[in-house]
């Protein structure tokens, strides 16, 4: 638990050094994280095992590549898997330090090429949770889900449903729709009873 407690408190130290580091290279404010995954699953209600943290995150993917140089040292390996053309991303940074949960910050920006402003909006508008940790939504984190597809991403949606059974299920649907992912969410939640 100590240890998990750790990583949340490096999510925020870093999502506030990717902050001042996307204010000094592009001169942008709303460079702020939030948790997704397992990790705000758990928030809402669905606990299942995780060996990361996962921030969603909207910035050039150069930010990040300069951030995992930042951060690499004697006791942090930071690697940026950088985006193609063929990719949903725009990129991954996943950060490893002692005594901590990895920590990947997921890119939400795509340069080579549109993808749906799904992970853009899940971060503004995100819930503050304390300590400077912000979670997406439900509905967010449902539409993350669809939008990165398969099995395991469909189980989580299925819990995620089955744990909230009281979540306003036309709110979670008008948030898929805005990413074309409405037919997608029905036949999961109808399956989900």
């Amino acid at each position: 638990m100590e240890r998990h407690v750790r990583s949340l408190r490096r999510a925020v130290e870093v999502a506030g050094e990717l902050a001042e580091l996307t204010r000094a290279l592009e001169d942008r404010e709303g460079a702020r994280g939030a948790l997704i995954g397992a990790v705000a699953a758990s928030y809402h209600g669905y606990v299942r095992g995780t060996e990361d943290v996962d921030l969603a995150v909207a910035v050039n993917p150069s930010t990040l590549s300069v951030l995992a140089a930042r951060l690499r040292g004697p006791k942090t390996t930071a690697v940026f898997s950088a985006p193609d053309a063929q990719d949903s991303l725009g990129g991954v940074l996943r950060i490893v330090e002692e005594d901590t949960d990895p920590l990947e910050l997921v890119n939400y920006v795509q340069p080579f090429r549109a993808i749906p402003p799904v992970g853009v909006d899940a971060i503004a508008e995100a819930i503050e949770i304390g300590d400077g940790l912000r979670v997406v939504t439900l509905a967010h984190l449902v539409a993350l889900k669809l939008y990165a597809g398969g099995l395991k991403s469909e189980a989580d949606v299925s819990e995620l449903l089955r744990h909230n059974p009281d979540a306003d299920r036309q709110g979670i649907r008008a948030v898929c729709a805005r990413y074309d992912l409405a037919t997608y969410f029905d036949a999961i939640a109808r399956r989900s009873g």
